[in-house]
């Protein structure tokens, strides 16, 4: 196995585990909270968001997992505790391994308060109708959350400006 197929193996197992940790531990919401109520600004006991104008808010089974569709384009939020001794230790791997990733282009460590997170965009499919997505992956001493904006690659530019400030609109909130 070469450097670079070990070095992609690894991330992509990387963000299976950011992922299934996430789904496997789900917070429940508290009574009278609701995932993706309809209103444009989300806010959260640990965030707030501001989803795009027109994404409609999509029901889910799951919690700890909100999303927004407007046609094809969606935006998902999934939140979960994190199960690392040293979140930063998991956070810098994560970062290495989206840097070395060559499917992915625009890797950025970006400052949040109360956490560390990093942002990229996937480069283009040959295939315009498949997804191109945008990502936030956020880590706090307790908590992890993954921003997904995501719309088929022929339209993802019209989406881009838009998916940007989503992006740029998470902030997590003082505990």
């Amino acid at each position: 196995m070469t450097k670079e197929n070990l070095t992609t193996a690894l991330w992509l197992l990387g963000l299976v585990a950011l992922i299934c940790t996430a789904l496997n531990a789900q917070e429940k919401p508290t009574p009278g909270e609701k995932s993706g109520e309809n209103r444009q600004e989300e806010t959260g006991r640990f965030f707030s968001l501001k989803v795009p104008d027109g994404f409609v808010p999509q029901p889910s089974e799951e919690a700890g997992i909100l999303k927004w569709r407007k046609g094809a384009a969606e935006v998902y939020l999934v939140m979960g505790g994190i199960y690392s001794e040293s979140p930063h230790d998991l956070f810098n791997a994560l970062v290495k391994a989206a840097k070395a990733n060559e499917g992915l282009e625009k890797v950025t460590v970006l400052k949040i308060r109360g956490g560390v997170a990093f942002k990229y965009r996937d480069k283009p499919p040959q295939d315009p109708g498949r997804m191109r997505t945008l990502r936030l992956v956020v880590i706090t001493e307790k908590k992890i959350f993954n921003l997904d904006c995501s719309a088929p690659a022929k339209e993802f530019p019209t989406f881009l400006r838009d998916f940007e400030a989503c992006l740029k609109s998470f902030k997590l909130n003082p505990s």
